[in-house]
Parts: C-alpha cells; sequence; structure tokens
C-alpha cells in the first residue's frame, strides 16, 4: 500500500512539475515576443506593442494547439497608452485576440509570425477608459505588464 502511494506522489510530482508536460511557450516569452510586435488592427492602422503603457493577456487554451515541434498560441490581449494632451487625457486603447505561431528550434519556442484577430484600436476619454479597465482587469490576472 505504501509502495503505491509512493508511486502515485512520484508520479504526480514528475507530472506536475512538467517533466511530462509543460510543452508550452512561458508566459515571459510570450510576452517579451509581443512586446517586439507591430501588428495590424481591424481599422486598418498600426499597433506597436512596444509602447504601451501597459499590456495584459491571457492564453485562450481551448484555441491553442500545441505540438512537440510547433505551437499556435491564442491570447486575448488588452493594451494602451496615456496620452496627454494639455490638461485632458486620452487613451489609446487596443483588445481582441492574437494568435502567434512558434516553431521549436534548438529546444527553444521561436516565434515565427504574429496574427491578429479581430484586434481594435480605439482612443478613450477618462470616462471611457475606466470602462475599458473593467474589461481588461480579468486578462491581467492571467500576465501584466507595465513600461
Amino acid at each position: 500500500m505504501k509502495t503505491n502511494l509512493m508511486l502515485t506522489m512520484c508520479f504526480l510530482a514528475v507530472c506536475g512539475c512538467g517533466l511530462f508536460g509543460g510543452k508550452g511557450v512561458p508566459k515571459e516569452q510570450i510576452n517579451t515576443d509581443i512586446g517586439s510586435k507591430k501588428v495590424r488592427t481591424s481599422d486598418d492602422s498600426d499597433w506597436f506593442f512596444g509602447g504601451d503603457s501597459q499590456r495584459c493577456f491571457a492564453v485562450n487554451d481551448d484555441e491553442t494547439k500545441i505540438t512537440d515541434s510547433i505551437a499556435d498560441v491564442s491570447v486575448t490581449v488588452a493594451s494602451w497608452r496615456d496620452m496627454r494632451l494639455g490638461n485632458s487625457a486620452l487613451f489609446t486603447t487596443v483588445f481582441g485576440k492574437l494568435l502567434l505561431h512558434y516553431k521549436m528550434d534548438g529546444g527553444k519556442w521561436v516565434l515565427e509570425t504574429v496574427e491578429p484577430k479581430e484586434l481594435i484600436q480605439k482612443t478613450l476619454e477618462v470616462g471611457e477608459f475606466k470602462k475599458f479597465v473593467d474589461i481588461q482587469t480579468p486578462i491581467c490576472r492571467y500576465y501584466r505588464h507595465t513600461s
């Protein structure tokens, strides 16, 4: 009985530590990769994530496909920039999905392309921005980056 329990505990510890699983792309790498990209939004404007004041994202597990050699990672992203104009405050925001295409190279994930999906850019005033923050908050629980 003790042997079976011990074997079960060892198996769970090994699996839980990611020796058998955990083949996904680390959150920190996804953040770095997103932060280096410029993407096209649905209104045909460009958004460069490297210039954002805050960026949050969450991986959509049900839409993500990972094998030993490729990873197509779907993320919901919310990002904003503070744009002070005199006494008024405006916030340029982007919200939507990205599909990140990775390839395993030398034991590391390498980002090949970023595909924007339903990515909407808007400029908001303070009152509207509070609503954006409410929508963004659950996504920030997964990963949050501030500049």
